[in-house]
């Protein structure tokens, strides 16, 4: 089986609305490249600089920060800077085979290796702590914020979980969706839907339930890691933005 890294940012206004813009790494070249998707135009990024296949990325909404894990041959926890693609080292976990990762509503970092194990990571040092065991293949995680819970995709077998935070068990919450290649999967708050791409290529929508599956493209690199941001716009630019509106109210007394 092989897989694909995703991630996604959503840029607020001042009046809540938001933008999508979906980041992925393309394992093959350690590249990162953004889709939006809705034209599903593609735009290079840059390089990570830090090799290793099969990584996941997690959005921290405490810290505006992007995480990364390596994933096979890399076992080593990073930041990503999204406007360039550069990897900054956390530290070392230890296990092999970490597929996935995922920061919940506290900024807590949870990941699952392949054999099911299931661990919090520090995001001081990047050591791992067992907290259980599910003895399901994973694909990527991602934080369900609407539904306050870790959720992914079983590579290979189509089936979605969620994720005990406290012991690693599961909960199958979407049956026999279909084949997926290893993977990750990202929620979208704003439209309560999962994004996918894999190893394969191809790249899926579903709906909050999972029960509607959508094949939105093919042709993508290898791809294994994915998460939406939520990325709050510059000062100065929020600053326009108050500008503009104190403008218009004025216009309107007059």
């Amino acid at each position: 089986m092989f897989r694909i890294t995703l991630i996604t940012a959503i840029a607020f206004g001042a009046a809540g609305a938001y933008a999508q813009t979906l980041y992925y790494v393309d394992d093959s070249r350690d590249y990162l490249y953004s889709i939006d998707v809705n034209t599903l135009n593609v735009t290079p990024i840059g390089s990570l600089g830090v090799g290793g296949d099969f990584g996941d990325m997690a959005w921290d909404a405490t810290t505006s920060t992007m995480y990364y894990i390596g994933g096979r041959g890399n076992d080593n926890l990073y930041t990503l800077n999204l406007n360039t693609g550069a990897a900054t080292l956390v530290g070392n976990y230890g296990v092999d085979d970490m597929f996935t990762l995922a920061a919940d509503n506290t900024g807590q970092l949870y990941a699952q290796s392949t054999n099911g194990s299931v661990y919090k990571i520090n995001k001081t040092n990047g050591s791992a702590s067992a907290i259980g065991s599910n003895q399901v293949y994973p694909g990527g995680y991602t934080w369900d914020s609407k539904n306050g819970r870790v959720v992914f995709m079983e590579a290979g077998g189509g089936n979605a979980y969620s994720v005990d935070r406290s012991n690693g068990s599961v909960t199958l919450i979407g049956a026999s969706l279909g084949f997926i290649n290893d993977n990750d999967i990202a929620y979208e708050a704003g439209s309560n839907q999962y994004y996918a791409m894999d190893w394969s290529g191809d790249f899926y929508r579903w709906d909050g339930a999972f029960s509607t599956r959508t094949h939105i493209g093919g042709g993508y690199a290898a791809v294994a890691a994915c998460d939406f941001a939520n990325v709050v716009p510059e000062p100065a630019s929020v600053s326009v933005l108050g500008l503009g509106v104190l403008a218009l109210l004025r216009r309107k007394r007059k």
